[in-house]
């Protein structure tokens, strides 16, 4: 991964955000700082770094779905639970 955004990158990325401006809060939000950062974070990646982290995610996302079907129905085969999570993810939705 390339150098990790300097702080000044990071304000800017933060300024860029979609705050309100008639927002009554005199502190920042902390989940828009965290947006920023990651944003950040995400821009300094290349095409390549970024496409390996989405598969990290989505290995990650599978596996804490196969763990909650595997927790709450012990009795599953892996086939089982194999097939709960690609359904899961099969009729997810957003929203």
């Amino acid at each position: 991964m390339s150098a990790a955004p300097r702080a000044d990158e990071i304000l800017r990325a933060y300024s860029a955000t979609e705050m309100s401006p008639t927002s009554d809060a005199a502190e920042p939000d902390h989940e828009q700082i965290a947006h920023a950062i990651q944003v950040a974070i995400y821009r300094a990646m290349t095409p390549q770094q970024r496409m390996q982290q989405a598969l990290r995610m989505n290995r990650t996302m599978r596996e804490l779905l196969s763990a909650g079907y595997r927790f709450r129905n012990p009795g599953w085969t892996e086939d089982q639970l194999k097939r709960a999570v690609a359904e899961r993810i099969l009729h997810a939705r957003t929203g």
